[in-house]
């Protein structure tokens, strides 16, 4: 079920089950990055990079946006998903 946005309300917006992947799949990935055998630069791109994504979704998901920002919104996961797959080597 996608949540509603309630704007004017001042209600914080709850996050998507898209956004709860892209948290998961984020988290995971620097998990990995802290943990494998990995240059340092990698490691720290990879963590910097996933740190600003989850920034950027969790101001996205609990702001109250105009219609400007939900479409950001709801076209932000299109590039995670690419982020993801250049994380992965795909």
């Amino acid at each position: 079920m996608r949540s509603v946005d309630a704007p004017g309300l001042g209600l914080p917006n709850k996050p998507r089950v898209c956004e709860w992947i892209l948290l998961g799949f984020f988290v995971y990935t620097s998990g990995l990055a802290l943990i494998l055998p990995l240059s340092p630069a990698v490691r720290v791109r990879t963590v910097c990079a996933n740190v600003l994504v989850l920034a950027i979704l969790h101001c996205l998901s609990r702001w109250n946006l105009s219609q400007h920002w939900r479409t950001v919104r709801d076209l932000f996961p299109i590039a995670c998903v690419l982020l993801a797959y250049q994380q992965m080597g795909w």
